[in-house]
């Protein structure tokens, strides 16, 4: 159905978290780093009012909230960041989790500076 037709459209989907993710996985910085493709991760939507997204890397999944992700930039960059923690994961960095962490904060701030974000909204 088109705009303005009474249908909700979300763009927080599975599917959209997804092609999302393919498509930063193409993109600088991670194209040239270490990334699983999207067939090996799973990228859920979660209804969680206490978290904007989160990587758990016991069932391999970047969870991402519809109750906190209303809007595209947000979505983006919620994913972007959990994008990050995945990445410090797979370096066998174990502070992946740390936002405090040396090469979390390296990664991040470079992804701030080459999509012009405030590094305190990723």
């Amino acid at each position: 159905m088109g705009v303005g037709s009474g249908t909700i459209l979300t763009l927080l989907t599975n599917e959209n978290l997804k092609l999302l993710y393919k498509t930063f996985c193409r993109m600088a910085p991670f194209d040239k780093l270490d990334m699983p493709q999207a067939h090996q991760i799973k990228l859920k939507v979660t209804r969680r009012k206490d978290i904007l997204g989160e990587f758990a890397p016991d069932d391999n999944t970047i969870y991402i909230s519809s109750a906190r992700n209303g809007h595209f930039d947000t979505i983006c960059k919620t994913l972007l960041h959990e994008m990050v923690h995945l990445y410090c994961y797979k370096q066998n960095n174990e502070k992946y989790y740390d936002h405090d962490d040396k090469l979390f904060k390296k990664v991040l701030k470079h992804i701030a500076d080459l999509y012009g974000f405030d590094p305190k909204e990723l």
